[in-house]
Formats: structure tokens, sequence, C-alpha cells
């Protein structure tokens, strides 16, 4: 299975970026063989609106099944559920290669909403 790691750096030794939106790249791993097939960087990082379903939607277009990140918002939540993509919390790890060992273990937290709010919305 393909999944995504939202990273700061260009491999699995990278740090886990705890963006999505504006992720500073996604390492994207084939889980049966632990091989990183390649690493996208992320071309919404300094996008001034919208980056997050801009994410949802490339991360969709390479076939990722499942998606390791911090924060997500409901629009980009909202493009994963539709594309039948996966959410784990990166909490709690800070390597993209402890996120896949984690990930294969069964031992992330999957996301059932969005974690963070939209940035329009006033408390």
């Amino acid at each position: 299975m393909l999944i995504g790691i939202a990273i700061t750096g260009d491999s699995l030794d990278s740090p886990v970026d705890p963006r999505f939106g504006r992720a500073n790249a996604f390492a994207i791993v084939e889980t049966d063989s632990d091989e990183l097939k390649s690493v996208i960087k992320n071309p919404n990082v300094s996008s001034g609106g919208g980056a997050g379903i801009s994410t949802a939607q490339l991360l969709a277009n390479e076939g990722i099944k499942a998606i390791i990140a911090g924060a997500i918002g409901p629009n980009a939540f909202g493009v994963l559920k539709s594309a039948k993509i996966d959410i784990y919390s990166s909490s709690g790890v800070s390597s993209a290669r402890e996120a896949l060992e984690k990930f294969k273990a069964g031992k992330l937290t999957k996301s059932t909403n969005a974690t963070t709010m939209p940035h329009n919305r006033r408390i």
C-alpha cells in the first residue's frame, strides 16, 4: 500500500512536518517493502489560501491510501475522505521512518475529524 508522510526534509530520516497543507514535502512509501518511492516537494507551502485542499488533491493523484500528518483542516480532511484516503496523526513521532514503523505496527491514531479549525472562523 502507498502512504504519504508529511516531512520537513527529503528522506525517511527527515523529521515529520507538523503541518499538512503547508508541509515542506511528502514521503511516498510502499508499506509492503518499506521502499521510499518518491519525495514530493509541496508546491502549496507559500500558498495564500486553499493550501490544504490543493495538497490533498496532489496526494490523491499519487494514489496513496493513507496519510500521516499533523494539523489537517476541515476542507482538506473532506477532500482526503472523499478520495478514500485514511488519515493518521503524526503526534508522538519524530521521523518519517518512525511514523512508518508505528503505522505498520498499528500504533498510530486514525483521525475521524479535522484537527484544526478553518482559518476564517472566529472564536
